[in-house]
């Protein structure tokens, strides 16, 4: 019984971690546009506005246009070209987190399959046993997410904040260099690890959770072989959404205070800490945004009129004589 999902059928090159980082690339490359919108969701910025339609109980809603509007919305204002800002930095991430995960792995090797170690003691592990084979993998492989993210984490904070300028219509990141002074000229060195705390936080609870998910299921429910192979990704699935509000503050603190309009005032508060960050997010029910592509109702202020939503702007309560 594994831990993750086995990944023995697949064709001998894709266990090559570098072949694996370009075939990962080349996806990111693809779906750069929508994960573009995303992170600007994430960050708060929602430049089309909601429009007025209904649940499926016919309850009246304010829902705002879809991500792909939002691609439309980006690619008018900044053409083709303007939909793949911040890719860069991004692809450099992968060869980087790959070469950072066959250096971390030739020196603390994974554990062997269940099987395999089966197989070598010629007789099925204890429970104690594989027990401690959770523990111990949950230990290795937090230890070398948190690694690869604190190693690429300059990449992230560079291609963060390089989409982010699209809020405040400004060019200050330009290629890999530019990017890198800008970071250094307005926070210093520690900027490039802006927002990493909770990136961190939230890589060792996506192993922790999913892999002891991931166990439990296959010893208590399910006993099929082939079954079980499938385990571990719907466990990483659900998990990744548990997780997500740690990537919503992360990337809000790598913007948050960047020199970038889209890290003050009116566009974002001014966060003490990455705790502050999170605590305000909660309460405005903001940690999942931009967790959907489609069906994303406002959460703000608003008041129904008839069979209308309408958002609450602080403007509506100011006095004509103010």
């Amino acid at each position: 019984m594994s831990v993750a999902a086995e990944e023995s059928d697949w064709p001998a090159s894709f266990h090559d971690p570098y072949v694996h980082a370009a075939l990962k690339a080349g996806v990111v490359a693809l779906l750069h546009p929508m994960d573009y919108a995303k992170t600007l969701i994430q960050l708060g910025h929602e430049p089309l506005k909601p429009v007025n339609t209904t649940t499926f109980l016919g309850h009246p809603k304010l829902m705002y246009p879809s991500i792909f509007a939002y691609i439309g919305h980006i690619r008018r204002r900044d053409g083709l070209v303007g939909l793949y800002a911040g890719l860069g930095p991004r692809v450099v991430s992968m060869g980087l987190s790959a070469f950072t995960g066959e250096y971390f792995a030739q020196r603390w090797p994974a554990l062997p399959t269940v099987d395999e170690e089966e197989k070598k003691k010629g007789r099925p592990l204890s429970e104690q046993e594989l027990q401690d084979r959770l523990v111990q993998t949950i230990w290795r492989d937090a230890t070398l997410k948190v690694t690869c993210s604190l190693v690429t984490h300059p990449l992230q904070v560079m291609a963060v904040r390089t989409m982010a300028q699209f809020v405040g219509h400004e060019s200050k990141y330009k290629g890999l260099m530019n990017a890198f002074y800008e970071v250094i000229s307005e926070n210093g060195f520690i900027g490039f690890w802006a927002g990493w705390v909770p990136r961190a936080i939230g890589e060792v609870c996506m192993v922790a959770i999913s892999y002891s998910m991931t166990y439990a299921i296959n010893k208590y429910i399910l006993s099929d072989k082939e079954m079980q192979k499938l385990t571990g990704h719907v466990s990483e699935f659900l998990t990744s959404s548990l997780v997500y509000p740690f990537t919503v503050v992360s990337n809000v603190m790598i913007v948050s205070k960047s020199g970038l309009a889209a890290g003050y005032p009116p566009f974002m508060p001014l966060y003490s800490d990455w705790l502050d960050c999170f605590r305000h997010l909660n309460s405005q029910k903001q940690l999942k945004r931009g967790s959907k592509m489609i069906f994303r109702y406002y959460t703000g202020p608003q008041q129904i009129v008839g069979n209308k939503v309408f958002p609450v702007d602080a403007n509506m309560f100011m006095s004509k004589n103010q």
